[in-house]
């Protein structure tokens, strides 16, 4: 599969940290619809005109249409997927997105839960805190500052070699 997952480039950045492979998002594409919304139009093997559209539908409107109970459990297995299969990269969560969705003719996805604010939130806004939460309550580690200011990690080369 060729994919940028485990294989981010590294090397030095223009603001002069360094690193092997470099942290990368993962979005939630938003390009449209194909003439066959919600049907898949991928087959094994076979060119497909359309198979772009896996779902019938770009990646933020085949999940802005699913249930809430299947989106937040989505989130869960999305992230997950990315965080253990590499750690440099990190699912964007999706939380305003243009949208092509004619089973509702909705144009816009927000996650934030209804409100006066956003009457049209469709209440993904506390499933990504959970999310976001976790991960760190997960990764979080001991961080103190180095003589030059930089933030040093226990157990990990720091992203200043003046500081090594």
């Amino acid at each position: 599969m060729d994919s940028i997952y485990l294989h981010s480039k590294g090397g030095r950045t223009f603001s002069g940290w360094s690193c092997e492979h470099l942290p990368y998002l993962v979005e939630f594409d938003n390009w449209g619809v194909s003439k066959y919304p919600g049907q898949p139009r991928q087959t094994a093997g076979r060119q497909v005109r359309g198979a772009f559209w896996i779902w019938g539908y770009d990646e933020i409107s085949w999940f802005a249409n699913q249930s809430r109970a299947y989106r937040a459990q989505w989130l869960r297995y999305a992230w997950n997927w990315v965080r253990t299969t590499d750690p440099n990269g990190f699912l964007e969560m999706p939380g305003s997105r243009t949208v092509t969705s004619p089973l509702n003719h909705r144009r816009w996805y927000f996650a934030n839960n209804p409100s006066a604010a956003v009457p049209d939130g469709v209440g993904d806004e506390d499933v990504i805190r959970s999310i976001w939460r976790s991960d760190y309550e997960r990764t979080s580690v001991s961080v103190r500052l180095s003589p030059y200011g930089h933030k040093r990690v226990r157990g990990r080369r720091s992203v200043c070699e003046r500081c090594d």
